[in-house]
């Protein structure tokens, strides 16, 4: 799914998150209980052009570190960038080693994924962060449905990603192609969708995501990481950004109301 983005990332503007994350850092339990940095060895200036090069301008990735370059260190974007990059040439090489043809998507799409859980840990997770899950190592399914679709941007591959709306739950797929020629693709249960009847959690609804859509659950994910912080105010913006971005997006709704609820309530201490 082609992509047309807008590179609003620098070094300066990464490396000036790292005063917006000092102004959180209000107490030694906050410290410690709180990933601030998570690959604070990295010299960030020197590393970043590098890190960063191996993605072509296009690549929605850059959109997504900019987001989430907020509540990280630029150490950690630096990082999570080479990860991603390292992930990336080694499944070029092994489609190259298999001679998988670009028209193949079952077959690419296993590569990825049996590369993806020799990598990662695919795991259900409290919406994590992109970042915290490439460095922690361990993806959900949106999280990997992001690297499916950051694969495929360089790679040529017509993916695209769906949100499937469930009761009370959500859940993200990548698809390769459209209509009934399309490949439905979950990362998370590590297999092709043969019938959506019998998806998991009884899933009613499915939404193509657009880039708006895509950045919308980045923004919803960023929501969570603040309202863990404790930075409600800051949780609320980011959900009505999500909200603005993709109206859909359930959970960002259900976590908005329970953002002002908290905050409400800290306001009558």
């Amino acid at each position: 799914m082609p992509f047309e983005t807008k590179m609003g990332i620098t070094i300066v503007g990464l490396l000036a998150s790292s005063a917006v994350i000092q102004k959180c850092r209000t107490s030694k339990a906050t410290l410690e209980n709180q990933m601030y940095c998570l690959a604070p060895e990295i010299n960030a200036p020197d590393a970043l052009a590098n890190a960063r090069e191996v993605f072509s301008a296009y690549n929605i990735i850059h959109q997504v570190f900019s987001i989430e370059a907020e509540i990280f260190c630029p150490q950690d974007v630096v990082r999570a960038y080479q990860i991603l990059g390292q992930f990336l040439l080694e499944v070029k090489a092994k489609v190259a080693e298999e001679g998988i043809s670009k028209e193949d998507a079952e077959g690419n799409l296993r590569i990825v994924q049996r590369l993806m859980e020799k990598t990662f840990e695919l795991k259900e997770q409290e919406d994590a962060s992109f970042m915290s899950n490439l460095i922690g190592k361990g993806l959900d399914c949106d999280t990997s449905s992001l690297v499916m679709l950051a694969l495929a941007q360089e790679l040529g591959w017509p993916v695209n990603l769906i949100y499937e709306v469930g009761y009370d739950v959500n859940h993200v797929i990548a698809r390769w192609g459209e209509g009934i020629n399309s490949t439905s693709w979950d990362t998370r249960y590590q297999g092709p969708v043969v019938e959506w009847s019998y998806r998991p959690y009884h899933f009613r609804a499915q939404r193509d995501l657009d880039r708006n859509g895509i950045l919308s659950i980045i923004y919803a994910n960023r929501a969570f990481t603040k309202s863990d912080r404790g930075d409600f105010q800051g949780a609320i913006k980011d959900n009505e950004k999500a909200l603005e971005l993709f109206p859909q997006n359930d959970g960002a709704k259900r976590h908005l109301e329970y953002c002002r609820k908290q905050l409400d309530a800290l306001s009558k201490l």
